[in-house]
């Protein structure tokens, strides 16, 4: 059993020991969290890429419609990692962050797979967690 902490414990990760929470640095294996602000999203995105997001822990996003506007985005898939990882989207903007489920827009090792197979929407300061399955080749939410 464990959790990833928020605030102050953004990126660790708890493992209850059995009597107590105990935490662990998380990261990409170097005890430190890499946190990306990549620009805004301004069109619905298949198969989301950026820079840095190879070696990211953590994506905040934001939507805009480029004409000043917030407006809701909608993720189809994200770009595939090399191995399994872990990568938390923090929705920074006003509007939702729509991550649809094993849509056929993104590439099939792209795809995000959803409990109940539905689209999940992340509200403005939400936090969605992911784990891509390098197994099965399809990021899952956690």
């Amino acid at each position: 059993m464990s959790y990833r902490g928020i605030g102050s414990d953004i990126g660790h990760t708890h493992v209850w020991n059995g009597s107590q929470w105990v935490s662990q640095i998380g990261g990409s294996g170097d005890g430190y969290v890499t946190i990306i602000t990549p620009d805004q999203l301004t069109v619905d995105t298949d198969d989301y890429v950026t820079t840095g997001l190879d070696s990211a822990d953590v994506v905040r996003l934001d939507g805009y419609d480029g004409y000043g506007l917030d407006a809701d985005r909608t993720i189809t898939g994200i770009d595939a990692p090399v191995a399994a990882k872990e990568l938390m989207f923090v929705n920074i903007g006003t509007n939702s962050l729509v991550f649809n489920h094993d849509d056929t827009d993104s590439a099939a090792e792209n795809r995000i797979l959803i409990a109940g197979g539905s689209a999940l929407t992340i509200p403005p300061n939400g936090i969605l967690t992911l784990l891509y399955d390098d197994i099965s080749a399809k990021w899952r939410v956690t």
